[in-house]
């Protein structure tokens, strides 16, 4: 599982580091170089951490229950709970950028 150090930075500096994030992730320009820069980036465990977070969401916007997105992602409860507080502030923003996005089907 993915880990981050206990110790913290300033904020200052956390706000800027994120902000290069923001930038360099602004500079992707197609799929290839997207795959290029998460993998030169993150483990793979951070990967699939991600994918599963991002599914999440798009299970549940499709209606799919939890107990069908833990058997289908094999994710907890509190991961699902998460990301659904997330959807409920800022569903419109995360629609938009989803727009695209498939899943393969939940036997249901």
């Amino acid at each position: 599982m993915a880990q981050v150090s206990k110790k913290s930075i300033k904020k200052n500096i956390k706000e800027k580091l994120e902000t290069n994030l923001l930038i360099a992730l602004s500079e992707i320009k197609n799929k290839n170089e997207a795959l290029e820069f998460l993998t030169n980036l993150l483990s793979p465990t951070e990967k699939t951490m991600l994918v599963k977070r991002l599914a999440i969401g798009l299970l549940l916007l499709n209606g799919n229950t939890y107990h069908e997105i833990i058997n289908f992602l094999k994710v907890s409860p509190p991961t699902i709970n998460k990301i659904s507080q997330q959807l409920k502030k800022k569903r419109q923003l995360f629609v938009k950028f989803t727009k695209k996005l498939t899943l393969p089907k939940l036997d249901r």
